[in-house]
């Protein structure tokens, strides 16, 4: 077995102390003291949690990031604008987290800013969990947490991130802003009869490409969302689209624009 030292040198890889981690800035956080860059490739080891405590709005704050079962990226609350970016995909066996809740004047992102459709996927395995926390009652109807896909440096067309899990995974997405980013599931079980299971998107703004895909998903609730695409050539899908979803709970959203289809919805059984 590999030392933490030997896995870092052989796989080139910033991983974290082992220890329970620490803050994202901090060179204690990670083997080696050193705190990842922007070409670094970065690993979170079970039982460790990250919190992510800087603004790297407009850099890049690691290449890859990997989170193994039972590690963690939080973002640090009480600390106004944190953004974190990815210049490629997020493999996540863990958890990720935004809560916006706490206060008004924080602003939380997670942004991939890859310059392919590749490099800007979230991958989430069996036990993994997407958590997005927004503020309740903004003003302006403003959202204070993000998973985004802008356009950067030179880039034309604007890039669609897929978010991709079948099974064994949590979704709780409530009051956050989303922007060219497409949920494709399959498999999610939304009773509660299953741990580490969950589907639940309420009151989120998705605007430009962003859209949802579910397949063979248990119970799902899509409720009080918005959608806009301003975009003149239209979408070839639905802003919401539930295939075999049986007791689909899809109500109160809001479409603007020209989606194939507000809600498309098949081969339901209940």
């Amino acid at each position: 077995k590999l030392t933490p030292e030997q896995m870092q040198e052989r796989f080139k890889k910033i991983i974290t102390n082992g220890t329970g981690g620490g803050l994202w800035s901090d060179p204690a956080t990670w083997h080696g003291k050193s705190v990842p860059g922007p070409k670094d490739d970065v690993v979170i080891q079970k039982f460790d949690i990250v919190h992510f405590d800087k603004n790297d709005d407009g850099k890049v704050s690691c290449n890859k990031l990997q989170i193994d079962p039972r590690g963690a990226l939080m973002f640090k609350t009480g600390a106004g604008k944190q953004v974190c970016c990815i210049a490629e995909s997020i493999d996540s066996f863990g958890v990720i987290k935004l809560d916006g809740t706490k206060s008004a004047t924080d602003f939380l992102e997670l942004r991939l800013v890859g310059d392919t459709a590749e490099k800007r996927k979230i991958k989430l395995k069996k036990g993994a969990a997407l958590l997005l926390y927004g503020k309740a009652n903004l003003p302006d109807e403003r959202r204070n947490v993000a998973l985004s896909s802008p356009k950067v440096a030179e880039q034309k067309d604007d890039i669609l991130s897929l978010v991709l899990a079948e099974g064994s995974v949590s979704f709780d997405w409530q009051r956050a802003s989303f922007l060219n980013i497409k949920l494709q599931v399959q498999k999610i079980d939304n009773t509660g009869a299953k741990a580490n299971e969950r589907l639940n998107i309420i009151e989120n703004q998705f605007v430009g490409l962003s859209r949802l895909w579910l397949h063979t998903c248990d119970s799902p609730v899509i409720a009080k969302n918005t959608f806009d695409y301003k975009e003149k050539a239209a979408l070839t899908e639905a802003a919401i689209s539930v295939y075999y979803g049986p007791l689909s709970e899809i109500k109160g959203n809001t479409m603007r624009g020209a989606y194939q289809s507000g809600v498309t919805i098949g081969y339901q059984s209940d």
